[in-house]
């Protein structure tokens, strides 16, 4: 067995929220985690924290001691401590509160030393929501935990994805990737199984909220389908092909009942039904980007959509009653990606790339919240439910708190480029 010396004791960072300016929620500055392996790993859960350690290959350690702080306005010392044996190497601490951080800390008992309280403390908030990453660099798809600052686990490899979409009925990530010919399913505990349709080459990808069908693009066939949710062969999917045929740069959003399609060599947008027929369709759009779909409605009439136009020099508002697009500016030159917060209706626009930004407008184009000099930004998810914002850009994922402006971020990534939320409140 080896024996722990004063020299060996691991002095391992602790990064602790600092004032942060409101304009700037994710100053690097400000972060309170860096993602790198220590003497000991917390990933957060629904209702529970798992702890992971090991100091059991050193002899003259006779015990670990676990520490935990609630973090609160008014947080005084330890409110959990365990006395643990040296061969325990995990604990899952379910005596949490969705929602609230908690922070853990080791301290070691050496043989003839006494006590050694280590310097490395980690953060957790458990809750219900997680996210999901398309990892174009490692070629996988990520779920990250509830607080975004750890892993789950990934998925793949995936030669070239083209898309990840969330069904937000059971929590899945479904995957098109160009070289498969199908569409992986992966489950919430990680499951992977392959949704064979016959595709040619698979292009964009959305699920609609309610679980209810997915709409995929082929590239090759210049197709558009939806489909069952349903794992099997073509024989047994319900699959049907949409009224239209796409030249290139087709975008997708699906909804309840069924699905907004941009597609930009056309200049138009279409709005879907189920079986394949259209249901409204808007004429002369000017060099389409990025669809999001608004809350779901109880009928198709009733559905409604964001779209960044311009090539992304300004955003409309399409409602499926027929009524005149709202056009509106944005307060920066290029919008990258957008995202519907599906409680009250606003839509999120995330700016250019470097120095970027984030807006929020209302359905009357009213400009709600603005932050500026982000970092280097790919794609935003918004979560309404919890009030949170997960964002990609790089090797780096954050997640915002939308009202009190605070952020983590989780490193470690090759290069993010996609990312879907998922609430969790089923």
């Amino acid at each position: 067995m080896m024996r722990i010396s004063a020299a060996l004791v691991l002095s391992l960072l602790l990064a602790t929220c600092a004032d942060r300016q409101h304009r700037n929620p994710l100053d690097p500055a400000a972060a309170d985690v860096a993602f790198v392996v220590g003497e000991l790993e917390t990933r957060a859960g629904d209702g529970q924290v798992e702890l992971h350690w090991d100091f059991s290959r050193f002899d003259d350690i006779t015990g670990v001691r676990l520490l935990r702080q609630t973090i609160t306005a008014d947080s005084q010392g330890q409110d959990l401590v365990r006395n643990l044996p040296r061969e325990v190497v995990e604990f899952i601490d379910e005596e949490v509160m969705n929602g609230t951080t908690y922070s853990y800390q080791l301290a070691i008992v050496v043989e003839g030393e006494g006590e050694r309280r280590l310097e490395r403390t980690r953060f957790a908030s458990p809750g219900t929501e997680s996210g999901w990453v398309a990892d174009v660099g490692s070629n996988r798809v990520w779920k990250l935990a509830p607080d975004g600052r750890s892993s789950v686990f990934g998925k793949g490899p995936f030669p070239d994805i083209q898309a990840i979409a969330l069904n937000g009925a059971d929590g899945s990530c479904w995957v098109s990737d160009r070289f498969l010919g199908g569409i992986v399913r992966i489950s919430p505990d990680g499951q992977d199984e392959l949704l064979d349709i016959n595709l040619g080459e698979v292009g964009d990808l959305s699920i609609a909220p309610d679980g209810g069908r997915g709409w995929v693009v082929d590239s090759e066939q210049r197709r558009v389908f939806s489909f069952e949710l349903e794992i099997g062969t073509s024989d047994s999917a319900d699959v049907n092909e949409v009224d239209a045929s796409f030249a290139e740069s087709v975008v997708l959003s699906a909804t309840s009942g069924g699905c907004w399609i941009g597609d930009r060599a056309g200049r138009r947008i279409i709005l879907a039904a189920a079986d394949g027929s259209r249901a409204g369709e808007w004429l002369q759009i000017e060099q389409l980007g990025p669809i999001a779909a608004g809350p779901s409605a109880t009928e198709l009439g009733e559905a409604e959509a964001w779209a960044l136009i311009r090539d992304g020099g300004a955003l409309i508002h399409l409602a499926a009653d027929g009524s005149t697009a709202l056009e509106m500016e944005l307060p920066f030159s290029a919008g990258v990606a957008l995202d519907v917060d599906v409680v009250t209706g606003n839509c999120w626009v995330l700016g250019e790339q470097q120095s970027g930004s984030i807006a929020a407008f209302d359905r009357t184009g009213t400009l709600l919240r603005l932050w500026e000099d982000l970092p280097v930004l790919h794609d935003l998810a918004v979560d309404g439910e919890n009030r949170q914002i997960w964002l990609a850009g790089g090797g780096v994922v954050w997640k915002l708190a939308i009202d009190a402006d605070e952020a983590v971020q989780l490193r470690g990534f090759g290069q993010s480029v996609q990312i879907e939320v998922d609430p969790g409140n089923r």
